[in-house]
């Protein structure tokens, strides 16, 4: 593990009073997130002083810096755990058997632990102190897919895209703990991606009838002027706070209504939080339609995932968010299993227009997951590189996968 994360001025983790005090805050982070760590909700943990936490760690970034190291230690210590996997397979096991079964075990053992990891990497973008260990971490958690992959027989190239697939389905399904759920979702995500490389035709996916996830969703969009300010009021305090430290007072103070206009159209904070994201995800949804239809020129793949300064995208951010607070909240797993549906439908056309013309739902689940991935472990790239290194990155996942030019313009959408 990495030493280069240097808390600024505090004493080393050698007392009694430290070791729990990170014990607990641990614990804390692990089921709260890094948004339940203030020094009075520690301080009453610890019946001590609000000012403990400074005292042995110089200040909350001192102690997050500590908190970091210990949840990339474990999560290290996974992965020494798995080296080598697999070592006993069968004669016809799978890449995506093999990839499919680690998965599974990496999510049902850490899932928790998963989600504080990636509070941290979102953290690290405005505390310069995690950054170090945070682009230390996604790298060996790249290399240790990557290494699986060619283990059982895969390319360089390729195992580059198996190991941005598996990071984009732990983000994708870190909140969830049906196994069953998982081995679905996952399982037949890895079958194709594994087809497209190998250049099989797959069977293509037959939509559902009845309501699809996306008319769900929309029926949950607000209607009226004053909703909709409320909404966009929240959409704006998630992207610059977080979910987690959204409250229905700050939203109505940024909407310019009472508190009580706020409780009146949604009755609790997770209705609230449920609605904004469900007008986030059907604006997405519409506007990448619409430029998938010709309404607008086509994009760049950056374009889709980052701002012009080279910063994530806040809709990217909140749908992130959105994840991450769901698997803390189970009154939000709903709508994140709904959003989880259409995730990728909007890619189809895209991709049909880069010359993809059977593509499926599935296969464009399975572009935006690898896309996905490689944006992720891109997060900690300069700001002025990632766009350029995510176009090259993007360019060459659809080659690999489904043989298709560089002007291909998919997106990570929602």
């Amino acid at each position: 593990m990495s030493d280069s994360l240097q808390s600024p001025g505090p004493r080393e983790v050698a007392t009694a009073s430290q070791a729990r005090l990170l014990d607990i805050g641990f614990e804390m982070a692990l089921e709260g997130g890094l948004g339940a760590l203030s020094a009075r909700a520690l301080a009453e943990k610890l019946k001590a002083s609000p000012s403990t936490m400074n005292y042995h760690f110089g200040n909350r970034d001192g102690f997050l810096g500590a908190l970091q190291k210990r949840a990339l230690a474990q999560s290290e210590a996974w992965r020494l755990a798995h080296v080598g996997a697999p070592r006993d397979v069968a004669p016809w096991t799978t890449t995506p058997d093999v990839l499919l079964a680690l998965l599974l075990a990496r999510l049902s053992q850490t899932r928790r632990l998963q989600l504080l990891l990636l509070e941290f990497a979102a953290e690290a973008e405005v505390c310069p102190l995690l950054a170090p260990d945070a682009r230390t971490e996604a790298d060996a958690d790249a290399g240790f897919w990557r290494d699986v992959a060619m283990r059982v027989g895969e390319t360089k190239e390729s195992a580059a895209v198996w190991s941005d697939m598996a990071a984009g389905l732990i983000l994708n399904f870190c909140s969830e703990d049906d196994p069953s759920v998982l081995a679905a979702w996952m399982g037949g995500a890895l079958r194709r991606l594994a087809d497209r490389m190998a250049g099989r035709t797959p069977p293509l996916f037959a939509r559902p009838t009845g309501p699809t996830a996306a008319q769900r969703l929309d029926a949950q969009v607000p209607r009226g002027a004053t909703a909709e300010r409320i909404v966009r009021a929240a959409l704006q305090i998630i992207g610059q706070k977080g979910a987690a430290r959204m409250s229905q007072r700050d939203v109505a103070a940024a909407a310019g209504v009472s508190l009580a206009a706020v409780t009146y159209f949604y009755r609790s904070r997770a209705d609230l939080i449920a609605a904004a994201f469900s007008s986030l995800h059907s604006g997405v949804r519409s506007e990448v339609l619409d430029r998938a239809a010709g309404a607008q020129s086509p994009t760049s793949w950056s374009a889709q995932v980052f701002d012009d300064a080279g910063n994530f995208d806040w809709r990217v951010s909140a749908m992130r968010e959105l994840i991450i607070l769901s698997g803390r909240d189970r009154g939000l797993i709903r709508m994140v299993q709904d959003i989880r549906s259409g995730h990728g439908a909007t890619s189809i056309s895209l991709l049909q227009r880069q010359g993809v013309v059977d593509a499926d739902q599935l296969d464009a689940f399975v572009l935006s997951t690898v896309l996905r991935g490689a944006s992720e472990r891109g997060r900690f790239a300069q700001a002025h590189a990632r766009r350029a290194a995510f176009e090259s990155r993007a360019a060459q996942i659809m080659a690999t996968v489904f043989r298709a030019g560089p002007t291909a313009t998919a997106g990570c959408d929602a």
